[in-house]
């Protein structure tokens, strides 16, 4: 799993549109949440303090990059009245902005001195521009593009976005605005490539999720592709929902999944060799349970289980196997207590054979035996692939165990086949029967797969609440598994 590219870059935009909006931008940038800020110099928010702001967080991290978000739209002019805006007051959308501008009553030389104006404002302020975008990606537009260009090459501005994202993606949305722009930079993109990055966001823009962008994401990661994700924080106010009336945007959830987004890449980023390092925990036992292993490893991703299960206390892994997913966790943080119970006494062994000299104990039983003996508190729990075989009260009971025994605001991660009516999930259900015939473990092949509808439900009527569902990486087309986050809330519902 080793990649060679640096980290994504995390741009907020819309900095200097209003004072809510620059605070939580400026504590993302604080947290590492984000690495770049796009500045919109019309939004009335641009002051002395603002750019006290942001020669703060760039002395504070000199990595953070600065950009120019161009605007058309809402915002004063900075260049004065003219054609764009004969009141100096910018137009609500871009939709208003095309037809005045294709039908003459927009002067493209009037576009292209109001952004000279912008671009100087805040060169002006001393800020270095690495790069240019645009409110509502207006520069996109034919005839607009010209003039962005231009001002890269007047004043030496390295990038300009290409927000291309997925134009299937952008269909399917059922937004021909969408879909038209997405057309656009894709077209931006093959006939100027030297100045692309893959961009993710376009297609959550002021609804960012993990879980809209995981795939793309971890398939550029993959490639070892330059990756621009676009997100749009802020503290939401009362005043903030004035200015905007109409964004219907999720602004503070958006911070929220920036908080997850960055433990995914860290995970993702921490330790490449952390996979060979756990296998070579493994040479001790049988060939087939090493392939077996080594296969199961591919399939499931433990990386983006270790990025959601708690860094430190104790953990407990349900169906704990050959302790593969034990000893991974317990290598990534020495700060985690790892408790796993199986039922199969020649995994339990080959376990504890692998997890010498980790912080890790296994227990030849099943969870929930283990569960009712033993009455000890854990800040999480690890519950990967096994619910399914249970029936379905028995599922019900092994959770409601775990409930009883996590810590208010512990956190547990299930990783679980998501049961619907495609071919997908009917090759799914097919290939584990081969799995467990080959391994001759139990004579009746039937399993008690849910929707993540249903697996939710499961874990929210027992006390938990939900916190992250997120695809598992190549298999999101076909929404096959997911990765689950419940938090254990105070006290049960």
């Amino acid at each position: 799993m080793k990649e060679t590219v640096t980290r994504p870059q995390i741009t907020a935009d819309d900095f200097g549109l209003h004072r809510d909006i620059n605070r939580a931008i400026l504590d993302c940038a604080r947290e590492g949440l984000i690495n770049a800020i796009s500045i919109a110099p019309c939004g009335g928010a641009l002051d002395d303090v603002a750019f006290a702001g942001l020669r703060a967080a760039a002395i504070a991290n000199p990595d953070l990059r600065l950009g120019v978000h161009l605007q058309l739209t809402e915002g004063r002019t900075c260049a004065g009245p003219s054609t764009i805006a004969k009141d100096g007051e910018l137009l609500p959308y871009v939709t208003a902005v095309i037809p005045r501008l294709y039908s003459g009553r927009m002067r493209l030389r009037d576009v292209e001195r109001e952004w000279d104006a912008q671009v100087r404002l805040v060169r002006g302020a001393g800020v270095d521009i690495r790069f240019i975008s645009s409110h509502q990606h207006v520069h996109l537009l034919p005839g607009l593009w010209r003039i962005t260009r231009g001002l890269s090459q007047r004043y030496q501005i390295p990038e300009i976005r290409t927000p291309y994202e997925s134009v299937i993606g952008a269909v399917l949305s059922g937004s021909v605005f969408v879909a038209a722009f997405q057309g656009l930079a894709y077209l931006h993109r093959l006939r100027f490539g030297a100045i692309r990055k893959y961009s993710l966001g376009m297609l959550c823009s002021m609804h960012f999720s993990v879980a809209a962008v995981l795939e793309r994401l971890v398939r550029h990661l993959h490639r070892s592709r330059t990756i621009e994700i676009m997100v749009h924080p802020a503290h939401t106010t009362d005043s903030l929902k004035r200015k905007f009336p109409t964004w219907n945007a999720a602004w503070e959830k958006e911070i929220a999944e920036l908080v997850l987004l960055k433990r995914v890449l860290d995970a993702r980023h921490a330790n490449p060799d952390l996979h060979a390092q756990t296998m070579r925990r493994f040479s001790g036992i049988p060939a087939f349970e090493r392939w077996f292993i080594e296969g199961r490893s591919q399939l499931c991703p433990f990386w983006l289980i270790d990025a959601l299960t708690p860094r430190d206390g104790g953990i407990f892994d349900c169906g704990s196997g050959h302790g593969y997913a034990a000893c991974y966790c317990a290598l990534s943080s020495a700060q985690r207590r790892i408790t796993g119970a199986d039922p199969d006494a020649a995994k339990t062994a080959m376990a504890r054979l692998a997890a010498e000299g980790l912080p890790a104990e296994f227990h030849a039983c099943a969870a929930e035996e283990l569960l009712t003996r033993d009455e000890r508190m854990y800040d999480g729990a690890m519950v990967i692939d096994m619910l399914y075989q249970l029936l379905r009260e028995q599922q019900e009971s092994l959770v409601r165990q775990l409930a009883a025994r996590i810590r208010p605001g512990g956190v547990a991660v299930i990783k679980e086949t998501h049961r619907h009516a495609g071919l997908r999930y009917a090759f799914a259900y097919a290939e584990e029967c081969l799995v467990v015939s080959l391994r001759r473990r139990r004579p009746a092949m039937r399993f008690y797969y849910r929707s993540v509808k249903e697996w939710r439900a499961l874990m929210e009527r027992n006390g938990f609440t939900s916190s992250a569902v997120l695809p598992v990486p190549d298999e999101a087309v076909n929404n096959r598994s997911f990765v689950m986050a419940f938090v254990k809330a105070a006290s049960p519902r």
